[in-house]
């Protein structure tokens, strides 16, 4: 019983290492981190729609059911990264996005999002974040 306890811990602490070793490798990858607000006034009027052109975000004003508008941010990249985009919050599972692609060294991107509210979404405001990775190519 005994040798069977010592087994599992070795097994155990083992696997633990492993993980926190994959951990510390993986955010050693990251360059960049930023977090942009996305928002979006529904109505249920299909004649109303307003425009949001502030650039520190995905904001896409006001739009009605079943519409679809897109936002875009340019991203710099100052040495190869791949990027990746991660939606949280209300809208995020309403937004299309590219992920994991390839940013070269120097090179500027247009990124954009396009959200697609829903036929049935409920009048009223709206949001969530789009988390932008950008980790080291290698």
């Amino acid at each position: 019983m005994r040798k069977i306890t010592v087994f599992f811990l070795i097994i155990f602490t083992a696997l633990l290492s492993t993980a926190a070793t994959v951990l510390v490798i993986e955010r050693s990858r990251i360059v960049e981190k930023k977090e942009f607000a996305m928002d979006v006034q529904v109505t249920g009027e299909s004649s109303s729609m307003g425009f949001n052109v502030d650039p520190d975000g995905f904001h896409y004003g006001t739009m009605p059911k079943g519409s679809s508008g897109k936002r875009e941010i340019t991203i710099e990249a100052e040495e190869d990264v791949v990027v990746s985009i991660i939606k949280k919050g209300e809208i995020g599972k309403w937004v299309e996005n590219p992920n994991n692609f390839l940013i070269k060294e120097g090179e500027k991107m247009k990124v954009g999002l396009i959200l697609n509210v829903p036929e049935n979404a409920a009048a009223g405001n709206y949001s969530g974040k789009a988390v932008f990775i950008l980790r080291k190519n290698n």
